[in-house]
C-alpha cells in the first residue's frame, strides 16, 4: 500500500527544489539576532517539525494528566513524597512521584528536575554514617540519572533550544563539576566514589561538547545548511533514506524551505540534520558483484 502523501518521484523533486533554492539570502546578523532574543523567549513547547508526532498533542494530554496525578495522590502528597530523602525506606514512594512529575513537564523543566535528583542522591550518599551498601545502591542510581541526563540532551535536535537553555545547563554542569573538585577537608561527610566522579566527568563533558556545537552552528548556520544541502542533494536519484520515515522526511525538508525563505537559519538546520539522520548508507561490495565469464571459443 503507498504511503499516503509521499511518493519517490516528490522526495526527489523536493530535493532538487532544495538545491536550487541556496543559502546566500541569509543575512548572517539577522540570524544570531533571532537566536540570542530566543534564548529568553523561546517557547519550549512549540510543535517539533515532525509528521503525526506524538507531540503535536502533548500539550493537551500534559494538562490532564497532572490533573489526574494530583488527584490520585494529592497535592500534599506530592510535597511530603519531595522531602523523603534517598537513604530513606520509603524513597520509593519519591521515585514514583518524581516519575509522575517527570511524565508532565515540559523538556527544559524536565532536565532541571533531573539535576536536582540527582544532586539529591549525591548530598545523601556524603552524609555521615551511610553504609557501603546504601552508598552502592545510591551510586548506581546516580550513574543511570546522569546518563539519561546526558542522553536526553544530546537528543535536542534544534539547536535554539539547546542555547534557550544553555545558561541552566552550564550552571547544573558547573555545580556537578565542582563535586569532583572537593577535597576531604572541605567536605562533611563522605567524599564521592571514584567510579561517580568520573561518571560526572563523563556526562559534563557530554553536555558542554552539545552546548558547544549549538553555539558552533549558531555562528556558522548558513555554511552547514549549505553542506547539510549539498550532502543531501549531490545526486538525489541515488540517496536512499529509510523507507519507513519517508513522509517524515517530506515533511521535514519542506518545514526546511519554509524556514530557509523565513530567514531561520537554525530552524532549517534542525530539520535538515533530523533527515541527514535518515539516510541509509548503502556499500556495495565487489564480491557481490555477479560476473560474466567470456566464453571461451
Amino acid at each position: 500500500m503507498q504511503k499516503q502523501g509521499f511518493t519517490n518521484e516528490e522526495l526527489v523533486s523536493i530535493l532538487q527544489s532544495l538545491k536550487s533554492e541556496g543559502v546566500s539570502s541569509f543575512n548572517q546578523s539577522t540570524v544570531k539576532a533571532d537566536v540570542y532574543n530566543k534564548v529568553t523567549s523561546y517557547e519550549m513547547t512549540s510543535k517539533k517539525p515532525v509528521l503525526l508526532s506524538f507531540n503535536k498533542y502533548i500539550n493537551f494530554f500534559k494538562p490532564v494528566m497532572a490533573f489526574l496525578a494530583v488527584t490520585l495522590l494529592g497535592y500534599g502528597g506530592f510535597q511530603m513524597a519531595a522531602n523523603i530523602s534517598p537513604l530513606s525506606p520509603m524513597y520509593a514512594l519519591r521515585e514514583r512521584a518524581d516519575k509522575i512529575s517527570l511524565s508532565i513537564l515540559p523538556e527544559n523543566k524536565k532536565i532541571e528536575k533531573q539535576f536536582d535528583i540527582a544532586n539529591d542522591k549525591l548530598a545523601a550518599i556524603k552524609q555521615d554514617n551511610v553504609s557501603d551498601e546504601q552508598i552502592a545502591k545510591i551510586s548506581e542510581s546516580i550513574k543511570q540519572d546522569l546518563n539519561q541526563i546526558s542522553n536526553d540532551i544530546q537528543n535536542i535536535k534544534d539547536p535554539k533550544k539547546v542555547l534557550a537553555m544553555s545558561k541552566s545547563l552550564e550552571d547544573n554542569t558547573t555545580a556537578l563539576r565542582n563535586e569532583t573538585n572537593l577535597s576531604p577537608t572541605v567536605t562533611t561527610g563522605n567524599t564521592l566514589p571514584s567510579d561517580i566522579k568520573d561518571t560526572i566527568k563523563q556526562t559534563t563533558g557530554e553536555i558542554l561538547a552539545v552546548i558547544f556545537n549549538a553555539e558552533e552552528k549558531s555562528d556558522n548556520c548558513s555554511k552547514y545548511v549549505e553542506e547539510k544541502i549539498t550532502a543531501l542533494t549531490v545526486n538525489p536519484d541515488m540517496t536512499v533514506f529509510n523507507p519507513t520515515k519517508y513522509s517524515e522526511i517530506v515533511s521535514l525538508l519542506k518545514d526546511a524551505k519554509n524556514k530557509i525563505t523565513n530567514n531561520d537559519c537554525l530552524g532549517a538546520l534542525a530539520s535538515l540534520d533530523i533527515v541527514e539522520s535518515y539516510k541509509l548508507n548503502v556499500v556495495i561490495n565487489p564480491s557481490d558483484l555477479i560476473t560474466t565469464e567470456p566464453v571461451s571459443k
